[in-house]
Formats: C-alpha cells, sequence, structure tokens
C-alpha cells in the first residue's frame, strides 16, 4: 500500500511542478493509485479529470469512490457538482445528501451551503430558516466565513432567534476579517445606519 501511496505523490508531482509539469504522466500516477485504493489519489484523479481535462462525468465517478470511503473534500465536491451541475444534472437533493455527509466528516463550507439552500429555497426545496439556522451555526463554529456572515444576518434581523445587534457585530467583523466580501458591506452598512454601534461614515465607507 505504501507504493500505492507512492502514486500520489508522483501524480502531484507532475501535476504541481512547472520544470516538469506533464498532466499525462500525473493522471497516469493517480490512476494507479486511485486503482490500488488510495483514496487520496481518488479525490486528486476526479479533480485532475475536472480542472484540467474537463472530463466532468470521469471527475464525477472518481469523486464518488473517494467520498464512498469517507472522503470530506470529495463529499464536498459531489454536493457541488449536484448543486450546480457541474457534469451531472442538477439534482438538489443530492447536493443536500452530499453536504451532509461533508459536514458530518468535519467540512466547514458544507453546512453554510445547506444553510443558503434552505434559506433561500433554492432549486425549489421548501424554505426552512429553522434548518438554515442550525447550518449557518455549525459552519459559523467552526470559523467558516460564510456561514459566520450568513448567522450574522440571522442575527441582525432577529430570524428565527432574537434579535442581537451586537451578536451579529461581532460576527461580522469575524467574517470580514477573512476578507469576506458580504460581511464588509454588511459591517459598513451597520456603522452607516448605526445599528448596534455608533454612526461612524468614516469606517462604512473604509
Amino acid at each position: 500500500f505504501g507504493q500505492a501511496r507512492a502514486f500520489c505523490e508522483l501524480g502531484e508531482m507532475y501535476r504541481d511542478y512547472p520544470n516538469i509539469k506533464n498532466m499525462e504522466l500525473s493522471e497516469r500516477y493517480f490512476l494507479e493509485g486511485a486503482k490500488a485504493g488510495v483514496q487520496k489519489c481518488q479525490r486528486e484523479l476526479g479533480y485532475l479529470y475536472k480542472n484540467h481535462f474537463e472530463k466532468h462525468e470521469e471527475s464525477v465517478k472518481w469523486l464518488k469512490v473517494a467520498a464512498a470511503q469517507g472522503d470530506v473534500d470529495a463529499n464536498y465536491s459531489l454536493g457541488l457538482a449536484y448543486d450546480f451541475g457541474y457534469g451531472v444534472e442538477v439534482d438538489v437533493y443530492r447536493a443536500i445528501d452530499y453536504y451532509e455527509q461533508a459536514t458530518k466528516l468535519g467540512s466547514d463550507i458544507s453546512p453554510a451551503n445547506l444553510g443558503y439552500i434552505y434559506e433561500t429555497g433554492k432549486h425549489g426545496t421548501t424554505i426552512n430558516n429553522r434548518k438554515a439556522l442550525h447550518y449557518y451555526e455549525i459552519s459559523a463554529k467552526r470559523n467558516n466565513p460564510q456561514g459566520m456572515n450568513n448567522l450574522a444576518t440571522f442575527y441582525r434581523y432577529g430570524i428565527e432567534v432574537q434579535q442581537d445587534l451586537r451578536k451579529a457585530f461581532v460576527l461580522y467583523t469575524n467574517s470580514a476579517k477573512a476578507n469576506n466580501e458580504f460581511a464588509l458591506n454588511n459591517l459598513a452598512n451597520m456603522y452607516l445606519n448605526a445599528e448596534g454601534v455608533q454612526q461612524d461614515y468614516g469606517k462604512a465607507f473604509e
């Protein structure tokens, strides 16, 4: 199995090192490792097919193999694929399934995406702000900028929680530190409109 893992390292070298870059060799070594059951090779082969060769069906095939072995990033990527139609037909319920699995495995972005689906009724799903709040809380606890921003908005407007402008401000601030543009804009508006903070045009227009 150690030799099989070495295939992943070779695949990465031929993919990433400018002086020896060769995507065909990268594919070959990732494929060898993937066939030997190495989860990382399976995931990286899926990414290679998607991002370089644009073989989306092959990408989904290998990501599913990795996901079945409990790979968090592969589960998240499959959630994205079914959410946005990358190489597959949009299927919000499959997207939810993969996002939920990735969330169970520790993903910080998957619960943010789940929250957004439930908050907006994306792809015709039933709006459920209680579920949205649940997933935003998970995402925010894992320090995901989008999760923190979206949870802040729930506290700002009192959606499924008691309105708490101070908590909203703190969450927006933490999200903005990670350069989340939505949080930066939301903070600016709070300063502009004196929402839970002293009005400050200078900070609003920074």
